[in-house]
C-alpha cells in the first residue's frame, strides 16, 4: 500500500469517529432537553390561601423610545398601532404565538 492509501484510510476512519461522536453528543443534548421540558410542564403548584382566584394582569409602563426598540422587528403597521395607542395612553394587548418547531433546535 502506498502512503496515499494509508492516509486516505486514516482520514476515513477519523471522519467516521467524528460522526459517531457528534451523533452521541446530539442525542445526549436532546435527552437533557426532554427531561428539563418534562419537569417544566408539570410544576408543583400549591393551592393559594387567598380566596381571590381572579387573575390580575401585569401593568407595565413603557416609554416611547423603549417601545420603538421593542417593536423594531415587527411590521410597520404593528409599530404604528403600538405608537398610536401609546400616545393615546390606551391599553395594548399583545399575544405572541410560537411553534413547537422553535423548541427543536
Amino acid at each position: 500500500m502506498t502512503k496515499k492509501t494509508v492516509f486516505a484510510y486514516i482520514v476515513i476512519i477519523g471522519c467516521v469517529v467524528l460522526l459517531i461522536g457528534s451523533y452521541m453528543q446530539y442525542r445526549d443534548k436532546l435527552s437533557s432537553v426532554k427531561s428539563v421540558s418534562n419537569s417544566e410542564v408539570t410544576p408543583n403548584v400549591k393551592p393559594s390561601e387567598n380566596k381571590d382566584d381572579s387573575v390580575k394582569p401585569l401593568e407595565v409602563s413603557i416609554e416611547a423610545d423603549e417601545l420603538k426598540l421593542l417593536t423594531a422587528n415587527v411590521d410597520q403597521s404593528v409599530q404604528d398601532i403600538f405608537l398610536k395607542r401609546s400616545e393615546a395612553e390606551e391599553k395594548v394587548d399583545f399575544l405572541i404565538l410560537g411553534s413547537t418547531a422553535l423548541e427543536k433546535g
